[in-house]
């Protein structure tokens, strides 16, 4: 009965009686009309074949598309995974996007997550103890899309473990090794990726040491790997490298072009492509300094053009007084340092002495600056981009 009761439902919604054009907002998913379709085939094939209920009748001529409205509210509480949120139903909402941004870490706009949440409720984890955080949510009905909730807002407590430090990435021909230091608090380490030449998911695995190698990768493709530190409440926030690119090995030694005088505090400086290279690492010396020696600056640049240069702030030294050499790097493979270039003067911008009004505001920029860096807050620091949709992901999880 019900094998034929299948095929009932079909004739009443067939391909002459269901048009995919004009019934399906996205040419398969029903508008109003297409669901008005498909429950008069299941009215009057239960009605015809099962004596259940009477038949449907017509449908009416002209059926108003869905409008949506604005969430009513939302409410973000802190928890020991991380901020739970939760908010108001919007009728034919078939999901939400999630938006959000660290007001601590001095964040001016929303992050939009790429995903929406099918549900009305969403744990955002993976963040950073003291910071106060603010969401909002969007509905999404295909392609159409609704006003924002109300912001809401909390400030983190969570009861995991701090980022995960130190981790690197090895790229052998169809792998990457993954390996970090131990985290204090943390019984098991999560370790989740992304093929960055396709868009992939990898598999997302647990472990209890401090490394993990992916195999059975394809070759002369990117991969961008994190690793979460967890307890029994939950992981914290990931920590990341530069992203390896398998079958490459280690990039040629980078030659260093030019460096030059920007500003009272600022240099420029250029260098050659390292073809290969995945990114690079940039490393400088203060003449004027008793004892000094070369300081890696905290974050990698990504190996994006064929032009490469980067402009140095924060000079209090003198921009002349500075040496810069460049690390090309895939993943963990490093080259041997450029050689250095020291900071010649730009006589189109004559230095003058900071005041220490200047002087003070620059310190405390640097200070932001480096704080958020440490931060690791996109890929091109080596974190897999939000997902909201993949359990794995740096905002939270579902």
């Amino acid at each position: 009965m019900a094998f034929c009761n299948y095929y009932a439902i079909r004739e009443n919604l067939s391909c002459e009686t269901f048009n995919h054009a004009s019934d399906a907002y996205d040419g398969l998913h029903p508008n109003g009309l297409g669901e008005y379709k498909i429950a008069k085939a299941f009215a009057d094939a239960f009605a015809a074949h099962l004596s259940i209920g009477s038949p449907f009748g017509s449908i009416p001529s002209d059926v108003p598309g869905i409008t949506l409205t604005a969430p009513q509210w939302m409410t973000a509480q802190a928890v020991p995974e991380g901020i739970q949120l939760k908010w108001d139903r919007v009728y034919g909402a078939g999901g939400y996007y999630i938006h959000t941004r660290d007001v601590t870490a001095g964040e001016s706009s929303f992050n939009k997550l790429p995903y929406p949440v099918a549900n009305d409720n969403w744990l955002s984890g993976s963040l950073f103890k003291g910071h106060t955080y603010e969401y909002k949510v969007t509905p999404v009905h295909g392609y159409q899309g609704g006003p924002a909730s109300p912001v809401a807002s909390a400030v983190a407590d969570p009861q995991t473990p701090p980022q995960t430090e130190g981790v690197k990435l090895i790229p052998g021909q169809t792998s990457v090794e993954v390996t970090w230091k131990a985290t204090p608090g943390a019984t098991k380490y999560e370790v989740y990726g992304q093929d960055q030449t396709t868009g992939a998911w990898l598999p997302s695995v647990t472990v209890t040491g401090t490394s993990y190698t992916y195999t059975g990768l394809a070759t002369d493709h990117r991969y961008n790997i994190a690793v979460a530190s967890a307890n029994a409440v939950g992981p914290g926030v990931p920590g990341g490298a530069l992203p390896a690119h398998t079958g490459r090995g280690t990039p040629p030694v980078v030659s260093m072009i030019d460096a030059w005088q920007t500003g009272p505090a600022e240099a420029r400086f250029t260098w050659n492509p390292s073809f290969g290279a995945v990114g690079y690492w940039i490393e400088y010396f203060q003449h004027t300094q008793s004892n000094a020696d070369w300081v890696r600056v905290p974050f990698p640049l990504e190996a994006t053009t064929l032009d490469p240069g980067f402009t140095m702030g924060y000079l209090f030294g003198g921009p002349t007084n500075y040496s810069f050499r460049v690390v090309a790097a895939n993943g963990g493979l490093e080259a041997a340092a450029s050689s250095p270039l020291r900071v010649r003067q730009q006589p189109a911008a004559p230095s003058r002495v900071l005041t220490d009004k200047e002087l003070s505001k620059f310190r405390k920029q640097a200070e932001e600056a480096g704080y958020l860096f440490k931060r690791l807050p996109d890929s091109a620091f080596g974190i897999p981009p939000q997902n909201a949709g993949d359990c794995r992901c740096l905002q939270g999880r579902r």
